[in-house]
């Protein structure tokens, strides 16, 4: 039985880092510098990668062709974000274009924190820098908050002097604010024209529901690390939910995996309730109907405990706001001074659920 358990447990981990090599290729076009346009894919990543390059293929079945920002004009996804190859600090990259109007706002991850930068016809393209941290005055600690970006939207917008109040209220650049102030600035100045607005209609952060039952087989319950009496029995059912949360703007296939769920223990040394929540990271295949799932971190008990653990399986799609889900966790007893370290199997466990896209 455990040799069985052992072969699946190596499949599914193959899988799981299988899938992490897929990309995530949707319906968009690009310009080239020759203006030729071409319709085609193009591979769907976080906003970092896609400040570099470019990756495309006409169809499926195609070769996958990879562009720099010096070689293509622009690319952009249907119904959703456009790219747009700029210079700045003697480079080139793809900025994501959020407005074209009277005044531009375009996004980019250079490094780190993405920069929110604005331009207009008659002003150069100018980023709206943001700091905030602490400043120590006769050993004294005191909050601060940069307002240099106030300074410049006053600047580029000095032709509407009605918009300061509106300004001043950006205390932080983000998408929404200078989205919505840029629309203000361009209804104000020109009457005859719409802005357009590219950005791509999302939350910061989304999350999906799982509801899920597992038969969990214990194989190694002698450690100090989990209350050994609650772990007596050789099975257990255990029921719970599942919440995967994501941010849209950064990928679409790396998740928070995190929840709740229940075993019912009776046994010779006690009776009573085990919960166990997982805090894991976790990546999803973005397409086809059956999409693997890999996943890693840390699982705390209540009463007392924490394992590390590994989730694999897959969804099935039925539509596009509700799976089946297939699960199989291997849980380790860690090493004491490194929690995600595994030292020896505690757990293996069977099950799967009902999955809401939310």
């Amino acid at each position: 039985m455990m040799k069985v358990i052992s072969y699946i447990s190596i499949f599914l981990v193959l899988t799981g880092f299988k899938s992490l090599a897929q990309s995530q290729f949707k319906e968009a076009r690009l310009i080239l510098n020759s203006g030729d346009s071409l319709k085609g894919l193009i591979d769907y990543r976080g906003d970092y990668l896609m400040a570099r390059e470019c990756r495309f293929k006409s169809d499926e079945k195609s070769e996958i062709t990879v562009y720099n920002p010096y070689e293509i004009i622009a690319f952009w996804f249907k119904d959703s974000k456009y790219f747009i190859s700029k210079n700045y600090n003697s480079d080139r990259y793809f900025f994501e274009f959020l407005v074209d109007g009277q005044m531009d706002v375009l996004y980019l991850r250079e490094s780190g924190e993405g920069n929110y930068f604005i331009e207009k016809d008659s002003l150069a393209l100018i980023k709206l820098p943001y700091k905030k941290g602490l400043r120590f005055k006769n050993e004294t600690a005191y909050a601060y908050e940069s307002t240099i970006h106030n300074g410049i939207l006053k600047l580029y917008t000095n032709d509407q002097p009605t918009l300061e109040k509106n300004i001043n209220s950006i205390k932080s650049p983000n998408h929404k604010n200078l989205i919505s102030f840029a629309r203000n600035y361009h209804d104000l100045s020109c009457e005859s024209e719409d802005c357009i607005v590219y950005e791509k209609k999302s939350g910061k952060i989304n999350f999906g529901l799982e509801l899920i039952s597992a038969y969990t087989i214990f194989v190694n319950n002698n450690s100090d690390l989990v209350e050994r009496t609650y772990f007596a029995q050789n099975s257990l059912m255990q029921y719970g939910f599942i919440i995967h949360l994501w941010m849209p703007r950064t990928s679409e296939k790396i998740f928070l995996r995190t929840g709740y769920s229940l075993m019912y223990v009776n046994n010779s040394e006690v009776e009573g309730i085990v919960g166990k929540m997982p805090l894991m990271i976790e990546y999803q295949y973005p397409k086809y109907k059956i999409r693997p799932r890999f996943a890693y971190g840390l699982n705390f008990y209540r009463p007392h405990g924490h394992t590390a653990g590994l989730n694999t399986g897959f969804n099935v799609i039925l539509s596009k706001y509700l799976n089946l889900t297939f699960n199989y966790d291997l849980e380790f007893i860690p090493i004491n001074l490194f929690p995600l370290a595994p030292k020896f199997v505690f757990s293996n466990s069977f099950g799967g659920g009902l999955y809401m896209r939310l």
